[in-house]
């Protein structure tokens, strides 16, 4: 690792050329500000996947000028370990690989955030397809795209030339086109039940490979064991979700090494496996099952703490927002052992300057309001330092979002929290600001204005 961070960003390319801002909400019902290919720029270069994995000068890529640039944090990755792990990816991101709707260039970028930052690409770059496939127009969207994807397909470049984001614009024009407006707000559904945020994406595999190779003669026989039953315990193509055998003891016991002993530049790698390994059910019932229950916390809380080590510091609260995937983890989470002892460490990063470090937290606040619905003490004091992050926010942008969101369910559960936003006259206004309907907030900034004053 670096002893110095590097800044990581990622920029990002409409390649509708502004026609999905201009046209999606009255073909689609809702706001699409574009439809976004991406590239990572770290250490000077800017890495991206079009039909081949590419680095370049950042915003000299055959995409043009960037549409806009994100912010994601920053990294203490050499950039040797980060030409190593695209290379290893290589294999994986191939012009037969490619889909428009599945795996594409933000896939790609995804994979390189996380190794680089602990964190996940902003929602509104990986979520794109779902947010358009949702919508009542969604069902005529899709084929559109897929005969688009055809089309690339068989145009296919020589090695070596990048994958055009469109064969030309008329194709782009098309993609928008002949659409028919949605129904109405009033014609769609109910909101779904809301859901935790989770952190699942990344390879178990590729991942203890490479670990392997960092630690490559330092590992004992029993944590390189360790390693190579989480790769059997959590299989490439198996949702640790489905899990059902309780976790090996050698597994658990790697974790209770790696987390508790290994130096930062090696704990990065361990941390990015236990968030996965975290999603399965039976390994929250093996921890809350402990006799020493606060075994799970040490573990997690001890990176946390890191405060000069802002990219570990993410990676554990990425991974203990992970536990409320399931209900054994969010019975651990809700205990007031683990709730005094976390949250402390978690709510001053939503007040912060670095995007990654204000989604993060604020997802896993989000999770909590999800679970909370007794603990008024506690809620208050969430939706305290979510109120004070989204007004420090000059203006508030997507990073903010998970912070309404979780207000919006704070304010559901507790009356008190709903009088304490309704009274902000400060709050309000800020809200009122974010419903225009080009701004990303709006949707979640009309529901909580109208919650709280109902």
């Amino acid at each position: 690792m670096a002893e110095e961070g590097q800044a990581v960003s990622l920029n990002c390319y409409d390649i509708t050329g502004g026609m999905a801002r201009n046209l999606s909400r009255g073909f689609l019902g809702k706001q699409i500000d574009g439809i976004w290919h991406t590239g990572i720029v770290v250490f000077g270069r800017e890495y991206f996947w079009s039909g081949e994995i590419y680095d370049m000068a950042p915003g000299r890529t055959p995409f043009g000028t960037p549409t806009k640039t994100i912010q994601l944090g920053t990294t203490f990755v050499t950039k040797d370990v980060l030409d190593d792990y695209v290379n290893s990816l290589r294999p994986q991101y191939t012009p037969a690989a490619y889909s428009l709707i599945s795996n594409n260039c933000n896939n790609f970028t995804n994979e390189i955030n996380q190794l680089l930052t602990g964190n996940s690409n902003p929602p509104e770059i990986m979520q794109q397809a779902e947010e358009i496939f949702s919508t009542p127009a969604g069902a005529a969207f899709k084929p559109i795209v897929m005969q688009l994807e055809a089309q690339l397909r068989q145009s296919l470049p020589a090695s070596g030339q990048p994958y055009p984001a469109f064969p030309n614009m008329q194709a782009a024009q098309n993609l928008l086109g002949g659409l028919q407006p949605s129904q109405s707000p009033a014609q769609q559904q109910p909101q779904q039940q809301p859901k935790p945020l989770l952190s699942c994406q990344g390879s178990v595999n590729q991942t203890v490979a490479k670990l392997l190779t960092v630690k490559r003669g330092t590992l004992t026989p029993e944590e390189e064991e360790g390693l190579n039953q989480l790769r059997i315990y959590l299989p490439p193509g198996v949702a640790p979700s489905s899990v059902a055998s309780p976790p090996p003891g050698v597994i658990t016991a790697f974790f209770d090494r790696a987390l508790s002993s290994w130096p930062y530049t090696d704990r990065f790698y361990a941390l990015f496996l236990f968030r996965l390994f975290l999603l399965a059910s039976p390994v929250a019932r093996y921890y809350a099952s402990l006799p020493d229950r606060a075994s799970l916390q040490r573990l997690l809380v001890r990176s946390m703490a890191a405060t000069e080590l802002l990219p570990l510091r993410l990676l554990a609260v990425a991974a203990f927002g992970n536990l409320f995937a399931t209900q054994e983890g969010r019975d651990y989470a809700r205990t007031p052992a683990v709730i005094d002892a976390v949250l402390p460490l978690v709510l001053p990063l939503v007040s912060s300057d670095d995007a990654s470090a204000k989604q993060t937290a604020a997802g896993t606040v989000y999770n909590y309001s999800l679970v909370l619905d007794t603990e008024t003490g506690v809620m208050n004091n969430c939706s305290s330092a979510l109120v004070d992050a989204f007004l420090k926010a000059k203006p508030p942008t997507t990073a903010d979002q998970r912070a309404l969101m979780a207000l919006e369910q704070f304010a559901r559960h507790s009356n008190d929290v709903a009088g304490n936003l309704a009274a902000n006259a400060d709050f309000q206004g800020a809200l009122i600001a974010c419903c225009a309907p080009e701004n990303p907030l709006c949707d979640v900034a009309t529901r909580l204005l109208q919650h709280i004053n109902a």
